[in-house]
């Protein structure tokens, strides 16, 4: 059977219409526009035809590719073999295209028209569509090829910031290889820069010896004052603006030890008294002079509406420890809530002197007596004292880390 082929001359065409691709169902649905069987892509340009009437079309560059292949050239839709001297235009084919409405299938393209105008916005106008770098022959969106070619391109020819003070650079150079120029040219780049302000500060002064310095001077006295007074009305506003945050800042400050001095008045409520005594030696000549021989510290409760507490503590003794020990009582006080407690008072009494280096505390733990008047329910507002004269001998005290800038610490606990 006789086979011929038909195909449009315009290798172009063939080209740009690769771009407009359809999906394998609008494939079998079309009747007019059919695919090329070698490359899949959108068969505008070229047609077998055998004598039969029946016919078969590729593009013109799979029709080349095939004829030029070493196989045999067999057409890979009826199986029969080509030959080039009966590949003819598709006439016909072009003919349906000239009606075609087209839209643009490049990435972010939104582009519609006539067939006829299909090769020339991709060629010139369309955004989407590929572009060859000039410089490294990489392919890229036509939006982003001026980009590419003026900032990013290592290919791309460069010119030295130092050409205006004389230096002479490869007019070859490269981008890629613009750092290494101006490292190895440092020394000389000085030395261009060096020799060009030799040449200009002569000139400089022959042109400034022509000048009226009166005018110049006035200009200058002006604009120094112009820039006093504005600064200092800036300086005025600055100093406002400071004393207005310092007022601010002294405030919150104030605050925040109103807070810190709210909190430490409330009394703990867990059993658990922690006794900050300052300025410890100011207190203890105290004690020595009996200015003031006892310290009472914060109250604190055994639970939250329990028993209410207190501590004592002798700076110098007292009894059997004055003049030579620490002496620190546990005392019971008369609370709001005594009614609601068991009388007397029986619990386990932990008192402690802090060591604030590694931790060795003193420690004397003892059981309150029941039989005890200081442990009744209170008829006054505090029982008497109860605990150890001879809590802490005070030349120990500088055995361990007892006292630490002058700050000693107490910790009751009760049980």
């Amino acid at each position: 059977e006789k086979v011929l082929h038909f195909v449009i001359d315009s290798d172009k065409e063939s080209s740009f219409i690769k771009t407009f691709r359809r999906s394998s169902e609008q494939r079998t649905k079309d009747k007019v526009l059919r695919h090329c069987p070698t490359c899949l892509e959108l068969r505008l340009q070229m047609k077998t035809a055998r004598a039969s009437m029946q016919s078969s079309s590729a593009l013109r560059s799979c029709i080349e590719n095939l004829l030029k292949s070493l196989r045999p050239n067999i057409c890979p839709e009826d199986g029969k073999e080509l030959n080039e001297e009966k590949v003819f235009p598709d006439v016909f084919t072009r003919r349906q295209l000239s009606g075609l409405r087209l839209q643009c299938a490049n990435p972010g393209c939104s582009w519609r028209g006539a067939y006829e105008q299909l090769e020339e916005h991709v060629r010139t106008s369309c955004e989407g569509a590929p572009v060859t770098c000039k410089y490294c022959k990489e392919d890229f969106l036509r939006k982003d090829i001026e980009k590419h070619e003026r900032h990013d391109c290592n290919e791309a020819p460069a010119t030295c910031e130092y050409e205006p003070v004389g230096c002479n650079q490869d007019k070859t150079l490269k981008r890629k290889e613009l750092r290494q120029h101006l490292n190895d040219g440092l020394i000389e780049h000085g030395r261009l820069l060096l020799h060009n302000m030799l040449v200009f500060f002569p000139q400089l002064k022959h042109f400034i010896t022509r000048l009226d310095f009166t005018a110049i001077i006035n200009k200058l006295r002006d604009d120094i004052t112009e820039i006093r007074v504005s600064l200092t009305d800036k300086f005025v506003m600055v100093v406002g603006k400071f004393n207005g945050l310092q007022a601010r800042i002294e405030g919150i400050e104030g605050r925040l030890e109103s807070q810190r001095d709210v909190q430490e008045a409330i009394p703990s409520q867990n059993g658990i008294l922690l006794w900050k005594i300052e300025d410890f030696q100011r207190k203890r000549q105290d004690a020595i002079n009996e200015v003031k021989t006892a310290l009472y510290s914060p109250l604190f409760y055994s639970a939250q509406f329990g028993f209410k507490m207190c501590a004592k503590i002798y700076m110098n003794g007292e009894g059997f420890g004055k003049g030579s020990h620490l002496s620190l009582f546990f005392v019971v006080m008369r609370g709001d809530y005594d009614a609601l407690q068991t009388w007397p008072f029986q619990k386990k009494i932990t008192m402690m002197l802090l060591d604030q280096g590694n931790g060795d505390h003193m420690i004397d733990a003892f059981n309150s007596d029941p039989q005890s008047s200081s442990f009744q329910r209170p008829k006054s507002d505090m029982n008497i004292a109860s605990g150890s004269p001879l809590f802490m001998p005070l030349d120990c005290l500088s055995d361990r880390q007892y006292i630490k800038d002058d700050v000693l610490f107490i910790k009751i606990i009760v049980n």
